[in-house]
């Protein structure tokens, strides 16, 4: 198979980023994963809290205020592990 050429014999372009340009992209692209992992993290804590009836008592649950709350709470072994590294 043949490049497809245009009417005057030359073939067709392609446009390609260049390297600057693909660095930022991928930069953005990780930056996004990144994002909706630490939200993922946050949701799953509230989500955690709600299991065990605790209620929220700070406008920031991972504001100062709310950590040192989440330091001090008693939960089961299983879910006490991910806590202090999902609030750093």
């Amino acid at each position: 198979m043949s490049w497809p050429s245009s009417p005057d014999g030359t073939r067709a372009e392609i446009w390609l980023p260049d390297p600057t340009v693909r660095a930022e992209r991928e930069r953005a692209r990780f930056r996004l994963h990144l994002v909706h992992h630490r939200t993922a993290l946050k949701n799953r804590i509230h989500a955690t809290l709600m299991t065990f009836g605790y209620s929220v008592p700070v406008s920031d649950l991972f504001g100062t205020q709310g950590r040192e709350i989440l330091g001090r709470l008693a939960v089961p072994e299983p879910w006490q592990g991910p806590w202090p590294r999902a609030c750093a």
